[in-house]
């Protein structure tokens, strides 16, 4: 615990020490009156759905603690930063939950074309409504899942938790063991293939879905040629999700990575996660990926 505490305040101190990062004193206000709006919500005097102003956008929310957990990983953190000169970059938010990571995007990149991949109805719902009072553009929000097939899938959830769970996963066991109980809700939802959405180059692939990743990136095969950075959230489970067949495949086509432990302290071993960093790599500099900021076309050309 006190490594995961001290992790946490070097984070914060990076935070406040770059002053490349916009808007950086507003985004820790807010992160402080959300920790004291989580820490009255245990106390019981204000818990339960809300809104608050974070980082310039309103946030619709479910329960302050997770999402004061969400904000700190988001825009703290920052995990998934990229840098682009692209002017309208193409980015998947699979995973979207309410939208955290999409109102990170545009605050980056507010030109940025956005596909949100989110499962589950409770979440959808406050999604759609930050995306829509924020009056965001060019953002596409797919109440779906992804899978390796088209079609439709069961999706385990709690659902008792206020505007949606963060853990809603198609995988029923590693639902029970994430909260360590003996029976879990479930409920029908779509799915589909995430690999038609990258017919032209993606400049960021965000994926957070809760054990399914080694299926869908499985899915992706040669489209993962297309993408330029990813950023991906590992759940172990057992031998139905390992990380060895993700790390080669990111191999298999051209993706250098790194891997970090999502709550700062490295103990991989004692963590159901941890996070892919992978971006595209050329080789020794024979090729470059350049997009047209006048047509929007992508391609890869020789140097």
């Amino acid at each position: 615990m006190a490594e995961l505490i001290m992790a946490a305040l070097r984070a914060i101190a990076r935070f406040i020490s770059n002053r490349d990062i916009e808007r950086r004193w507003a985004i820790l206000w807010g992160y402080t009156r959300l920790r004291m709006r989580a820490a009255w919500s245990r106390l019981g005097a204000r818990s339960g759905p809300g809104s608050i102003r974070l980082a310039g956008f309103t946030v619709h929310y479910g329960d302050p603690g997770l999402l004061a957990g969400l904000y700190r990983e988001v825009f703290i953190n920052r995990i998934y930063d990229f840098e682009t000169a692209v002017e309208q970059p193409l980015i998947i938010d699979a995973g979207a939950n309410i939208g955290l990571a999409t109102l990170f995007f545009k605050y980056r990149y507010p030109n940025a074309r956005v596909h949100c991949f989110e499962p589950n109805p409770a979440s959808v719902d406050l999604l759609r409504r930050n995306i829509a009072e924020n009056g965001l553009k060019d953002v596409e929000i797919h109440a779906t899942a992804l899978a390796a097939r088209t079609g439709s899938i069961r999706l385990y959830v709690l659902p008792e938790v206020a505007g949606g769970d963060i853990g809603a996963s198609t995988i029923h066991d590693y639902r029970l063991a994430y909260h360590m109980r003996e029976s879990i809700g479930e409920v029908e939802v779509p799915a589909e293939r995430l690999s038609p959405y990258l017919a032209q180059p993606a400049d960021m692939v965000k994926m957070d879905i809760e054990g399914s990743e080694g299926e869908v990136m499985g899915e992706l095969g040669e489209s993962l040629n297309r993408v330029l950075n990813i950023v991906l959230e590992f759940h172990r489970i057992d031998q139905r999700n390992r990380l060895s067949p993700i790390l080669a495949l990111l191999e298999e086509h051209g993706h250098n990575y790194r891997l970090r432990d999502p709550r700062g302290g490295g103990d991989f071993r004692s963590n159901l996660e941890l996070i892919v960093h992978s971006r595209l790599s050329y080789g020794p500099a024979t090729e470059r990926f350049v997009r047209d900021p006048q047509t929007g076309k992508s391609r890869f050309e020789k140097l």
